[in-house]
């Protein structure tokens, strides 16, 4: 048995099966009171349309037998309901032959109200007996049911707690895995505003950030390459500068030493000149 069907559906059936019951014993004291034949065949056709829903309430029980108990409880009910239905279609008989022979009027009531009240005793007996099993089979499921729901509210408890748990680490290692790539990002920067172009930041995922991390570390190979060409360069032109300015110097020196070497000329060529003119005046 299972969920509602299973705790409810028993007791169901045993409580329309001993319905029925009572109202195909009420429906024989009718025969018996009625007087004419249209009405004892009406009540008639009512107890075997009972019958037949009592049969088959008995046989759809069969499905939902629990024990075996239960199954001793069916077996017993459906014998004192098949021996009630034997003597009440004495009682039956005798009451339609009760229409022309008193006789059998008087048959018909001291079978109803002795051979068939003993067998509808027994038919009572065995339905308490049933009803009174599937109760406490019912009491025995609710409080299984019971137990079984408590336990399902602490497993979902736990659930909740660990789903709990879970979401807090998941935050922490999202957290972790945001804030650490973007710290090392924004040490990178600090540097490179300082003027170290050495530090390199470490990217650990593909995503957007460590994309960032990687273009922040080309950044800063590129300036680091960009000033060590500028460095070259101002090395070149210094020495350059430097080279120039020797030359200049040489330059100088020669420009000095030729301005020297004229003066001489000149001078020796004035004193040749006075030479000359001091021979020519002789």
């Amino acid at each position: 048995r299972a969920g509602c069907e299973e705790l409810f559906g028993p007791v169901a059936v045993v409580h329309r099966v001993n319905t029925q019951m009572q109202d195909i014993r009420r429906f024989e004291n009718q025969h018996l009171l009625f007087g004419t034949h249209a009405e004892k065949q009406e009540v008639e056709a009512r107890i075997m349309k009972g019958r037949e829903a009592a049969r088959k309430g008995l046989a759809d029980y069969v499905q939902l037998v629990s024990d075996e108990t239960d199954r001793k409880n069916l077996d017993a009910m459906r014998g004192a309901v098949d021996g009630f239905f034997t003597v009440q279609d004495k009682v039956l008989e005798a009451s339609r032959k009760a229409e022309s022979d008193p006789k059998a009027d008087e048959l018909a009531r001291a079978l109803l109200l002795g051979e068939s009240r003993q067998a509808y005793q027994k038919v009572s007996t065995a339905a308490e007996a049933w009803w009174g099993y599937n109760e406490e089979l019912t009491s025995r499921m609710a409080e299984t049911s019971d137990g079984s729901f408590r336990n399902a509210n602490w497993m979902l408890i736990g659930l909740a707690l660990a789903a709990i748990v879970l979401s807090i680490a998941a935050g922490m290692y999202i957290t972790r895995s945001i804030t650490r790539p973007v710290g090392a990002a924004v040490d990178l920067v600090r540097a490179v505003a300082a003027g170290d172009l050495r530090g390199r930041a470490q990217a650990q995922s593909n995503d957007e950030i460590g994309q960032l991390v990687n273009l922040l570390n080309e950044m800063a190979e590129n300036l680091s390459h960009m000033v060590g060409e500028v460095r070259h360069g101002i090395d070149a032109i210094a020495t350059a500068s430097t080279e120039i300015a020797q030359g200049n110097s040489d330059l100088s020196s020669r420009t000095e030493q030729q301005a020297s070497n004229l003066e001489e000329t000149a001078a020796s060529m004035e004193q040749m000149a006075s030479t000359v003119r001091s021979s020519a005046d002789s």
